[in-house]
């Protein structure tokens, strides 16, 4: 028999255990559990989709023994969902123009089709809670009050007051990002283990050349508009334009690796840029800006080193 459905077997349950560790209560646990795709993710870019199909079913099954029916849902949508999608289109190649090799799916179409499934998450969950009161944002903020309604009649920092009444209308968004960017995170960390180990299917992209289709910059301009709008559109406007901001802020990266090779300093000049993404959160913004800068005026193409050069998309 084959050791490959025995491996894929193995990663599908050692990614449910990753995932299911959070209900230790642990503190440690949480970040087991954002690494939960990665053995799916590993398993999938050595083997291939079929692999990844058994792995991620086995993960699913396991998580469904163990938990409810919205921890099975989010496991699916957070976990399985975005590992199927970057496998099945990261292993697509087509034949290069240089004899014997292979053009592969670039980075930037990947990235494209998460913030596309990211989108398709949040406008079901919209249409989900059509019919309750407020929507999905009734639903989250129904649920905080009832997670913090011991509460009420006792002071509570102004401070906190003031994001338990802003977090429902930006958390959805939130939610999925730090997903899609767990999901990010995992195949880069698992494409680079199984590189090591001579394991991979496709050679490490080059993400610093990354680019993303001109129908993310359409999207995030309507998104923007939506956020003027009362309502559900309203809800799916702030959400999604936190969705859409994820690949501007992996290409706002990308443009300064890439523009910074010019610089003698750079090595301090990268650690300081995600010093201050890390700790304060907020100069995320301007890489995000950077990066829709990117996309319209072709920064990279203007001033960059030569051969440093845009993904072929």
């Amino acid at each position: 028999m084959s050791k490959g459905p025995l491996v894929a077997l193995g990663a599908g349950l050692l990614g449910a255990l990753l995932f299911l560790s959070v209900r230790t209560g642990s503190p440690a646990a949480v970040l087991l559990a954002f690494l939960s795709p990665a053995p799916l993710f590993a398993v999938g870019l050595s083997q291939g989709l079929p692999s990844a199909l058994i792995a991620g079913a086995v993960a699913l099954a396991t998580v469904a023994a163990a938990a409810s029916g919205s921890t099975i849902v989010t496991f699916f949508l957070c976990v399985v969902g975005p590992v199927l999608i970057i496998v099945r289109q990261g292993l697509l190649s087509r034949p290069a123009a240089q004899a014997g090799a292979l053009d592969w799916y670039p980075p930037g179409l990947l990235l494209s089709w998460l913030t596309g499934y990211g989108l398709v998450i949040l406008a079901g969950a919209i249409v989900w809670h059509l019919g309750q009161e407020g929507g999905l944002e009734g639903a989250i903020r129904a649920n905080l009050d009832a997670a913090f309604g011991h509460l009420s009649g006792q002071a509570i920092d102004p401070r906190i007051r003031g994001l338990l009444d802003v977090l429902p209308r930006y958390l959805p968004g939130t939610i999925i990002v730090m997903w899609l960017l767990t999901a990010c995170m995992s195949a880069v960390l698992a494409q680079a283990s199984l590189v090591r180990a001579g394991h991979a299917r496709r050679p490490t992209p080059r993400y610093a050349v990354l680019d993303l289709p001109r129908w993310t910059g359409v999207a995030l301009a309507l998104a923007i508009l939506l956020t003027l709008l009362p309502g559900q559109a309203g809800t799916l406007g702030r959400n999604g334009l936190l969705v859409l901001s994820l690949p501007f802020f992996l290409l706002g990266l990308a443009t300064i690796h890439t523009l910074s090779q010019r610089l003698a300093g750079r090595g301090l000049l990268l650690g300081l840029v995600y010093v201050l993404v890390t700790l304060l959160v907020w100069p995320a913004l301007f890489v995000v800006i950077l990066g829709i800068i990117e996309q319209w005026l072709l920064l990279r193409r203007r001033f960059a080193p030569p051969g440093t050069g845009r993904e072929d998309v």
